[in-house]
């Protein structure tokens, strides 16, 4: 893939290229993954939404460890059909629930989650300030939200950032939460090993930024 192609299944990964992107995006998170669950200090029976989740790979590392019900929603057809594929035990134990939905209209009452967090989707967000509320109306008054990325001094470099991608730091990040509600705003790093981009070694770091609804 060129790096526009590339950019465009990041977005929203469809047909047979998009499950591959989802296998290699799996390569390209896992660090992320590890670190924000670290950060989302679960406890039973926490309900918990994941915006983006990809091809689900990680929802059975996050539900090993605890009891929470997880809820999962993902815009691209392809990528909730394979996370369906992946977790369909749990989701026959009634642990997961994983639809096809689009984070401006999230298909879920107000105030049902006590934590919502997503990993590298927030490049992709058309209305983000509309988005922030959109999350914000889903969690419970108090709960928390979780943004991990990549940081635009990290990927800025990188040739597929430069089609359909808005990067952002910390500071951007914290804003925007504010702007919805947020309070309390805080964020970590997180250093990664080499990863290896279309041929390019890289070294990368992930961001988390994450606050409480007023």
């Amino acid at each position: 893939m060129n790096p526009k192609e590339l950019a465009a299944q990041l977005r929203k990964p469809e047909g047979q290229q998009g499950i591959e992107t989802g296998k290699s995006m799996n390569d390209g998170n896992k660090y992320m993954y590890s670190f924000t669950y670290s950060l989302l200090n679960l406890r039973d029976p926490d309900t918990i939404l994941e915006i983006g989740f990809g091809n689900g790979k990680f929802i059975q590392d996050l539900l090993s460890v605890n009891k929470c019900q997880y809820s999962g929603i993902d815009f691209s057809e392809t990528m909730v059909k394979e996370a369906i594929d992946l977790n369909q035990e749990l989701i026959r134990q009634e642990r997961a629930e994983i639809q096809k939905a689009n984070l401006s209209s999230i298909p879920y009452p107000d105030e049902k989650f006590d934590k919502v967090f997503t990993i590298n989707t927030l490049y992709f967000w058309k209305n983000p300030r509309k988005d922030i509320l959109e999350i914000s109306r889903v969690l419970k008054t108090g709960g928390k939200l979780f943004i991990t990325i990549r940081p635009k001094s990290i990927v800025q470099h990188l040739e597929f950032t430069k089609h359909g991608f808005t990067l952002y730091e910390a500071d951007d990040v914290k804003a925007l939460m504010e702007s919805g509600g947020f309070s309390d705003i805080n964020w970590k790093l997180n250093e990664e090993p080499e990863f290896e981009i279309q041929g390019q070694k890289v070294k990368l770091k992930g961001l988390c930024v994450f606050g409480t609804k007023k």
